[in-house]
């Protein structure tokens, strides 16, 4: 094998092992499509597939947004067979808790999903309406007080 021919080979195997992982910042994104564009650098990447928590049998839908950083993980370093991945804290969108026993979620909207492993509490707070559909019975059971606060409150026999 020639020195040129060697020297060629170990370029191309750099510039792959660059591509194989990225961090970008998502620019657009096709909600049809399931696909979005991330910048990388100075340059915009083609479309791609983003990845998410399940896609089988069961099923959840949590496209990136524009500004959100993620991963770009590229099969043997080929730009072609990218996609997007996790996603990281940023200034602009910093981690919603630092407490190691807290699970919680942010929404843009301003709703907060959260469990308290630390005081055993599970807290939801919503600024809109809440509903739950059922197509059998709903039951409510409380170990303490069950309290219901409202403007007005209903019950139905």
């Amino acid at each position: 094998m020639s020195e040129a021919s060697l020297e060629r080979r170990v370029r191309e195997l750099e510039r792959r092992m660059v591509r194989l992982v990225q961090v970008g910042t998502v620019v657009d994104v096709d909600y049809p499509a399931q696909r979005v564009q991330v910048r990388i650098g100075e340059r915009d990447s083609a479309w791609l597939r983003f990845t998410t928590r399940r896609a089988g049998e069961d099923r959840t839908w949590w496209p990136p947004t524009v500004g959100e950083q993620v991963l770009v993980f590229a099969p043997n370093g080929e730009a072609v067979a990218a996609v997007a991945g996790d996603s990281l804290y940023q200034q602009d969108f910093d981690a919603p808790s630092d407490d190691e026993g807290v699970r919680r979620t942010v929404y843009g909207n301003g709703t907060e999903v959260e469990l308290d492993k630390n005081e055993d509490v599970l807290r939801v707070k919503h600024p809109g309406a809440v509903e739950v559909e059922a197509e059998g019975d709903v039951s409510i059971t409380a170990g303490g007080t069950l309290t219901l606060q409202g403007e007005t409150v209903r019950i139905n026999e």
